[in-house]
């Protein structure tokens, strides 16, 4: 009898023990499967964002370093050029230097430089504004006559120079070194032999005009130079 009970006590303890074994196996089969599955999170998830490109500014401050360049050439040259023509351009004045192209020839007879017909413009823009202003009765109408302090201008009803007339030794004539004050003398010697010469005056023709010295005859010298028409 104690036997069989020991045979039974001993096949009880090994069913208790599968019992045991198995039910451990499981619960760690439970245990293990959740660590498979990604456990849920709360927190929202996160895409990644496309940042564009930044742009740095490099490409218009070059623009605009070039057009800003640009610019500054454009101006630089449209300085240049009109210093280029105000250098060209004469500045008006009463008393002008006569160059040498513009001076006295037989060919192209002047006197200051300027010729007769020229238009009341040329002569504004070479001397300026006359110091007064008044009309002279001629045979040909009537004509308005600028003055200026050392010199007078004559213009025809055209608006035109019809004579010049130079009565101070502070006006170069462009006569070759002759002005008002020179000798009878030294006019010859500078412009040969004249048309009229007397004790009185002396001139020459040329071109359809005459260039006339008036002669102070008690000192020999030219009192006034006066170029006009011939006619």
């Amino acid at each position: 009898m104690d036997i069989h009970w020991k045979k039974y006590r001993v096949i009880f303890i090994c069913i208790l023990l599968l019992t045991l074994i198995g039910c451990e196996k499981k619960q760690l089969g439970q245990q293990a499967a959740p660590a498979s599955t990604p456990v849920a999170s709360n927190k929202p998830r996160v895409e990644p964002i496309e940042v564009p490109p930044v742009k740095t500014g490099t490409d218009n401050v070059t623009t605009n370093s070039v057009d800003s360049e640009k610019q500054t050439t454009d101006t630089s040259t449209e300085e240049t050029e009109h210093n280029d023509k105000q250098a060209d351009t004469p500045t008006p004045s009463a008393k002008p230097e006569v160059k040498d192209h513009d001076t006295y020839n037989t060919n192209k007879p002047t006197l200051m430089g300027l010729q007769l017909n020229a238009s009341q413009s040329v002569v504004s823009n070479t001397f300026g504004n006359p110091k007064s202003e008044h009309k002279l009765e001629d045979d040909g109408g009537v004509i308005h006559v600028l003055n200026y302090d050392d010199f007078s201008i004559g213009l025809n009803t055209k608006s035109q120079v019809e004579f010049i007339e130079i009565h101070s030794d502070e006006i170069d004539p462009g006569l070759g070194g002759i002005k008002v004050g020179s000798s009878s003398a030294d006019v010859i010697n500078s412009l040969g032999k004249p048309s009229t010469n007397t004790n009185y005056v002396i001139s020459y023709k040329s071109q359809g005009t005459i260039l006339k010295f008036d002669v102070d005859i008690d000192e020999d010298k030219i009192l006034s130079i006066k170029l006009f028409p011939n006619n």
